[in-house]
């Protein structure tokens, strides 16, 4: 594979498409790079892992670091918002973990009752509830300026991480439909809806319906189960408007929502603009959503949400971009102008997850996304079978949605793997051919690294009845 010439990334604005000239100072700099490999499989338990009951599974809070409460008080929730306090007992008051300025990856901080603290090895791969140990299952709460994005990558290469980040009354509500399993606002387990804007004309909006929206569909569309099949739906072409997907949700009440679209990132001069419409599906119309659409019966009560979208969960001020594109490009500009909205999730979920029928999961990414994840520059193979095992095999299937995405986090491992492996081959052999190669594969894992879930991570979609 030669060294490539442009990358193109999901993110529209006014200036159309993004597609910009790599910066020529990179190969020096992939030369002059050094990275440490990273864990790559989640180990097995003994345990049924869907069990988050199980003390060797288990379940618990990463809360932001408090240094006003005594030591002792920081092993409990005492400080977190009412609902997480709630939320906490009545699962029967699991490990609470905190995450202040100090932090280090690979490692995270418990206290217990007498005050002790322990910074406990991610990669020791001591799994659940006891002293020493890590639960599975992990919900972080708190905002990306309180717990860092950093802090999800590195949990969930080997934990079942989500995050909530809402205020008091979403996470009411929020927390409301947990304890109960969304009994109020359950939706139909055979419904699900796909929803794939498709530009044409070379945006990577095509490849994104090509690669995720139409094969995910079609897996429920020829699925064994009648039900299933009859409950397929998907919106593109002229129908992938938010009016479309408004009426679908309110008509169908779907278990499962995929959407492939760009997110917004405008205006670029305007960051407070930017930050308030950050990710927000853009439509056939090229207008972007206005989360007060998806209300009342149109709002997406129970069900999972998947977004493959520039920014659908937000952004990072400290970009895994950096230096990728020539200065002052497209992409550069966009890059920098999502930076500077700083470490924040996007409106959507937030509204989705914290609205008065609360989404269960939303799960999408952080910074924008890029061509070569959903197919490979050299082989041009698609890439994203991990999301269909995601979604169609592991959620409908009965596993939480934290263990579901196990196959998207082993793809990032197993692509930081082979990052690594070329980097030392090139600096054993000084083969330059190697440049191309890697760069792929270090812009393929930091993208697969930054899809995150917000919502709680023992959440299941519904199971369709037995006869």
């Amino acid at each position: 594979m030669a060294f490539p010439a442009t990358v193109s990334i999901n993110a529209w604005g006014p200036d159309g498409d993004s597609t910009s000239p790599l910066d020529p100072g990179l190969p020096r700099r992939i030369l002059a790079e050094r990275l440490l490999a990273r864990p790559q499989d989640l180990p097995a338990v003994l345990a049924d892992p869907k069990d988050w009951r199980h003390p060797d599974v288990g379940w618990g809070l990463v809360l932001p670091e408090n240094l006003a409460l005594p030591a002792a008080d920081r092993a409990t929730a005492i400080d977190a918002a009412e609902p997480i306090r709630a939320l906490h007992a009545a699962r029967g008051s699991g490990p609470v973990f905190r995450v202040g300025a100090g932090w280090r990856p690979g490692t995270l901080r418990r206290y217990a009752a007498d005050g002790a603290v322990m910074d406990v090895a991610v990669g020791a791969q001591m799994v659940g509830t006891g002293p020493g140990r890590i639960p599975r299952y992990l919900l972080l709460v708190g905002s990306p300026a309180e717990i860092p994005w950093e802090v999800q990558y590195d949990l969930h290469q080997t934990f079942y991480v989500g995050r909530l980040d809402l205020p008091s009354d979403g996470l009411a509500r929020y927390v409301d439909a947990l304890l109960t399993d969304w009994a109020a606002n359950e939706p139909d387990p055979a419904q699900t809806l796909g929803w794939s804007v498709d530009h044409g004309g070379g945006d990577i909006t095509t490849l994104m319906a090509a690669t995720v929206g139409t094969p995910m569909h079609q897996r429920f569309a020829n699925d064994p189960d009648a039900a299933l099949r009859a409950g397929a739906r998907f919106l593109t072409g002229h129908q992938a408007t938010h009016a479309g997907l408004a009426a679908a949700i309110a008509a169908a009440r779907p278990a499962l929502i995929t959407t492939t679209s760009h997110g917004a990132t405008t205006p670029l001069t305007d960051t407070a603009a930017m930050r308030a419409g950050l990710g927000l599906l853009v439509d056939a119309d090229f207008a972007a959503l206005d989360p007060g659409l998806l209300t009342g019966d149109a709002a997406p009560g129970g069900a999972v949400w998947f977004a493959q979208a520039c920014c659908s969960a937000g952004s990072a001020a400290r970009s895994a971009y950096v230096g990728l594109v020539t200065e002052g490009s497209r992409v550069d500009r966009v890059l920098k102008a999502v930076a500077d909205c700083g470490d924040t999730t996007a409106p959507l979920p937030r509204a989705l997850l914290g609205g008065a029928r609360p989404l269960r999961a939303f799960v999408g990414h952080v910074e924008p996304t890029f061509d070569w994840t959903l197919r490979h520059p050299e082989t041009h193979q698609f890439m994203t079978m991990a999301l269909l095992n995601c979604f169609y095999q592991a959620l409908f299937t009965g596993a939480p949605i934290g263990m579901a995405l196990q196959s998207v986090r082993a793809t990032a491992g197993s692509i930081f793997n082979s990052y690594d492996l070329a980097r030392q081959i090139l600096s054993s052999t000084g083969d330059t051919a190697q440049l191309g190669p890697i760069l792929a594969l270090q812009l393929m894992a930091r993208d697969w690294r930054s899809i995150v879930l917000l919502g709680d991570p023992t959440c299941r979609v519904p199971q369709i009845p037995t006869p």
